[in-house]
């Protein structure tokens, strides 16, 4: 009975989930904790109810929130790590020669992931397929990788 209800959930609850963090990915992750955490309790748990599956999805949703503040106080708080300025510099000239130089494709998808954008969102601005997006990534991360490499 419980793996037939929380095998349901993912569709039943999108919806719900997409309310409370306005991200799809965040949505389905925070889906995918709840029910690994239902799963765990399945022997203490005996109402199994929607008004249950949502109250765990809430206390999902507020561990992603403290911890994406978390990780952004740390992130505001850290020194950069560059110790070496020349030679930050010269790779990061380096990086752009070797962007600059690529497919435009390639170019375009590498700054937008660089901007922080998502491969759906990347996909859907530039009227690509995701995997596609993903795939310029790629290829353009193994060219960056290769060049840097030669340098060191």
């Amino acid at each position: 009975m419980i793996e037939q209800y929380l095998a349901k959930a993912p569709k039943r609850f999108l919806s719900y989930a997409m309310g409370l963090t306005k991200d799809i990915d965040d949505a389905n992750d925070i889906i995918q904790e709840a029910i690994i955490s239902i799963w765990r309790s399945r022997d203490r748990t005996n109402d199994l109810s929607d008004g249950y599956f949502k109250y765990v999805l809430k206390q999902k949703f507020v561990s992603l929130i403290r911890k994406q503040k978390k990780n952004m106080q740390l992130l505001l708080d850290s020194e950069p790590i560059s110790h070496n300025d020349a030679l930050t510099k010269f790779y990061l000239k380096e990086l752009d020669q070797i962007v600059d130089t690529a497919n435009p494709l390639h170019r375009d998808v590498f700054r937008l992931n660089m901007a922080g954008y998502k491969f759906r969102e990347i996909a859907e601005m530039l009227d690509i397929p995701e995997g596609t997006a993903v795939g310029s990534m790629r290829y353009i991360r193994i060219k960056i990788k290769t060049k840097l490499l030669e340098h060191a």
